[in-house]
């Protein structure tokens, strides 16, 4: 599988990355039957869902799988997830496919996160507010997942 390490770097130093086009985002719990959702606390201090990028040469559910894992440590193989909704563009151009896990995911102690997230969260979100969310469309794909 691939990884999303930088296959060059701008003359100003920042990454560039042999990616898609297409931001995959995972609704995933460690109890599929409970109301309890895997999210970040992001560098920003708000919400988010764990996603990035989808890398060239990987699925789409591959990109799911690996970015909940680098983002949070926990487990799911790409047959463990389906397409949640439909694929919506945000405002800078990119596919977002919000993807929902129908299996526990399994958290490994052993693993080295990215860094993306400040806190992994296992909570209900019941209650949080839109505010609180660094993306309006997480904040609506969560609330969809609610009501599921």
């Amino acid at each position: 599988m691939p990884n999303d390490t930088p296959v060059a770097h701008r003359f100003d130093g920042s990454p560039i990355y042999d990616n898609a086009p297409t931001v995959v985002c995972m609704l995933a719990s460690p109890q599929f039957h409970t109301d309890q959702l895997i999210f970040i606390r992001r560098k920003s201090g708000l919400f988010g869902l764990p996603g990035g990028f989808q890398m060239r040469g990987e699925t789409w559910k591959q990109a799911g799988v690996r970015e909940l894992y680098e983002e949070t440590g926990y487990l799911l193989r790409p047959s463990d997830i389906a397409q949640f909704d439909d694929v919506v563009t945000d405002s800078f151009g990119h596919n977002l496919i919000f993807a929902e896990a129908f299996l526990d995911a399994i958290l490994d102690p052993e693993a080295l996160l990215d860094g993306e997230a400040l806190e992994v969260l296992v909570d209900d979100p019941v209650g949080h507010k839109a505010e609180e969310w660094e993306f309006p469309l997480h904040f609506k794909a969560v609330q969809r997942w609610i009501t599921r």
